[in-house]
């Protein structure tokens, strides 16, 4: 029987009210949203309900970065600081109530910060898939630690995405531990502006891809 839970965690300046699914199996998987982009949304919730019919327990890092304004107004390097001890102190607290074998990382455009913490401090993530949702490609610094990473990783964005840069996704394509998916049209949610069905699409196709992946 599936039990949900809220697991309470101090971040980096406030207290995390993360949920955490337990499904009693040996695989985890983590959601770290993005600023504006919560868990509740389309594609992480859909991504999560999957995960949860792969029977994997569910964590979801909820940081609610936006509604902070001391979070909006820090320099980008504060900001890195803040999310990436979030995440480290979310994870570190899950891991510290049960082991996993099997570790599945599912991010979310400025989340990304945090995965790459984890990532690179962490022995137990060595062997993670990595899903990068929207993640900020148009920064180079970050496309470069992007390409040092070795998990098996599955990169999905649009073209009509900010954050989208041709030369940088072109650079990833190379790395043979990723694969990556490009939506034509679609925006930093991966959606159709004025085109709610085609919309649909798009995360049916977005679903199709990470099932493969998993």
């Amino acid at each position: 029987m599936i039990k949900i839970e809220e697991i309470k965690v101090m971040g980096y300046k406030q207290e995390l009210h993360n949920q955490f699914i337990r499904n009693k199996e040996t695989a985890l998987a983590i959601l770290i949203p993005g600023i504006a982009y919560s868990n509740d949304m389309p594609l992480l919730y859909y991504v999560s309900e999957l995960l949860i019919d792969k029977g994997y327990d569910i964590l979801k890092i909820n940081p609610h970065w936006k509604e902070i304004d001391s979070f909006l107004t820090a320099d980008s390097e504060e900001k890195r600081k803040w999310i990436s001890t979030d995440v480290v102190n979310s994870v570190e607290e899950i891991l510290n109530k049960k082991k996993y074998s099997d570790i599945f990382l599912v991010t979310k455009s400025i989340g990304m910060l945090g995965a790459l913490e984890v990532l690179n401090k962490k022995v137990l993530f060595r062997n993670a898939k990595v899903l990068w949702l929207t993640p900020l490609c148009h920064v180079d610094n970050l496309v470069r630690e992007l390409i040092d990473i070795a998990n098996q990783s599955l990169i999905m964005i649009g073209t009509a995405d900010r954050c989208y840069s041709i030369e940088n996704i072109k650079a990833l394509k190379k790395r043979r531990n990723y694969r990556v998916k490009t939506f034509s049209g679609t925006d930093h949610s991966l959606e159709i502006m004025g085109d709610v069905k085609g919309s649909l699409k798009v995360l049916e196709k977005v679903l199709e891809e990470v099932e493969h992946f998993i």
